[in-house]
């Protein structure tokens, strides 16, 4: 009887657990949006200066979350996101406007997805 308790308290804090971290996930993801979102106004505004601002604020915050990011196996995840602001900071400091607005696209795509792969569904407990 004491496994039976103990395989249930196990289960509870892992479920808690998992909670927790997905909503982490979600509110580092909403973040990295809405920074994104600063980046593109700064774009469409031609503030290329505004642009490379506000790309240092998302470098500096991914590094304080890359604890929580690099937890799980999906580096791949990370990596794209890491390549494509990479990319769009090079764009940024070209003063190529359209390429820079398409990756500042592509990273919403990024940014939306991350927590998908984490969220408390069956096909990811299987």
């Amino acid at each position: 009887m004491k496994s039976v308790v103990m395989a249930a308290v196990i289960a509870v804090l892992i479920v808690a657990g998992s909670i927790w971290y997905e909503s982490g996930i979600h509110r580092v993801s909403d973040n990295l949006f809405s920074m994104n979102e600063g980046v593109k106004v700064a774009l469409e505004d031609n503030d290329f200066e505004g642009a490379r601002e506000k790309m240092d604020n998302i470098y500096l915050y991914l590094d304080k979350k890359r604890a929580a990011l690099s937890a799980t196996d999906n580096h791949e995840a990370i990596d794209k996101i890491e390549l494509s602001l990479n990319e769009l900071y090079e764009y940024i400091k070209g003063g190529h406007k359209t390429d820079a607005l398409s990756k500042c696209s592509m990273l919403e795509f990024l940014y939306k997805h991350l927590p998908k792969d984490y969220e408390m569904k069956l096909e990811n407990i299987l």
